[in-house]
């Protein structure tokens, strides 16, 4: 769902605007390699069990060019749980496209 006039408006008042949640390729998505957080492989299977137990209850928030901002843990449990179940890259994720954000975010 593409972000209309009013809900930038909204946006610039201050309001919520709605929530736009799409499922992408696993694959597709880039990790951001200056994170700063490092997840052991005890966390990625704690994070894995939780996906498989609960699914996923906060996606993985991405810049405009799917440069993952925030998730790198889910998405590094995602694609150990498509390994061991499936052939890698064809599993999806939700991810939430943050519309202030370039693929140049962190660059500055």
């Amino acid at each position: 769902m593409k972000p209309t006039n009013n809900d930038r408006n909204k946006a610039e008042a201050g309001e919520a605007r709605p929530l736009t949640v799409v499922y992408r390729l696993i694959d597709d998505l880039k990790p951001d390699p200056a994170n700063p957080r490092r997840h052991s492989k005890k966390q990625i299977r704690q994070i894995a069990n939780s996906l498989k137990t609960f699914g996923f209850n906060v996606p993985i928030l991405i810049d405009g060019g799917d440069n993952v901002i925030a998730g790198h843990g889910r998405l590094l449990a995602a694609r150990e749980l498509s390994r061991a179940g499936h052939d890698r890259g064809t599993d999806a994720v939700p991810r939430t496209p943050d519309p202030g954000a370039s693929p140049s975010l962190h660059d500055s």
